[in-house]
């Protein structure tokens, strides 16, 4: 298995399920964002794939050397860093310009990007 695959996964918190029969696939080497509404699920999923939650049913499958990037919202976070020093810190390995690439494929501009609290790792 290279990549990720989630199979009829269904998520929440106690009798509350806001996930209900999630299947997808993201293969090797693929930069995902996860966009949502509030409460609609975005921080269930992302923890129940990291297995910082159980899901209630189904199956998450983690490819072997597959790396996952993940910053809470309300993180403890250095302020006077950027979002790009932030995630530079996480995955070394990057360089400069793939790191950027990434977080444009997210959305992200370059104030975003080189800006401290208003990168990715400080917005709500």
């Amino acid at each position: 298995m290279n990549g990720l695959c989630v199979n009829q996964m269904s998520a929440g918190y106690g009798s509350v399920q806001v996930l209900r029969d999630l299947s997808f696939s993201l293969p090797s080497g693929t930069v995902t964002g996860v966009l949502g509404a509030n409460g609609c699920g975005k921080t269930t999923l992302l923890k129940s794939i990291l297995g910082l939650t159980q899901p209630l049913s189904g199956e998450v499958e983690l490819g072997d050397h597959l790396e996952i990037g993940y910053f809470e919202q309300e993180g403890d976070y250095n302020n006077a860093t950027t979002c790009i020093e932030e995630i530079w810190k996480e995955f070394p390995s990057l360089n400069q310009a793939e790191i950027r690439a990434a977080l444009a494929k997210c959305g992200l501009t370059t104030k975003h990007i080189e800006s401290p609290r208003l990168g990715c790792c400080y917005t709500g």
